[in-house]
């Protein structure tokens, strides 16, 4: 049997840490929420936690049933936002990369619609 590793289309990275008073959970159950609504399906989300604890995972655990969530554990630049991103980056399998922070979020139902239809308006210029 052979397998073929697919990929979405657009990775959404998105890098993550706990904030006081419980901030860090609320962001990113409200972040994982809208894109249960996008009207573009053929996305996952890379998400890298720098946190101390795993609050953040069981979040992403709870989302993985209808989202196509790829967590990764980021301990190395612990407080460093640079490094947080970088590490989301580098998980990303989309051919399209799309950072979007966790305290951010799509109003729009087709905004990842939008982005797929630019890129592939624009082949050139990627």
């Amino acid at each position: 049997m052979e397998y073929v590793l697919t990929m979405s289309k657009i990775s959404v990275c998105v890098p993550v840490y706990t904030m006081k008073d419980g901030m860090g959970e609320k962001f990113l159950v409200e972040y994982l929420s809208h894109f249960l609504y996008q009207s573009f399906k053929d996305f996952d989300i890379v998400v890298s936690d720098q946190s101390p604890g795993d609050n953040l995972k069981q979040i992403c655990d709870t989302f993985s049933h209808v989202l196509d969530i790829k967590y990764v554990k980021n301990t190395s630049g612990i407080n460093n936002a640079a490094n947080n991103v970088n590490n989301a980056i580098k998980h990303a399998t989309g051919s399209i990369i799309k950072l979007l922070y966790m305290d951010d979020f799509f109003i729009d139902g087709a905004a990842l619609q939008k982005i797929s239809d630019a890129f592939d308006a624009n082949p050139a210029k990627c």
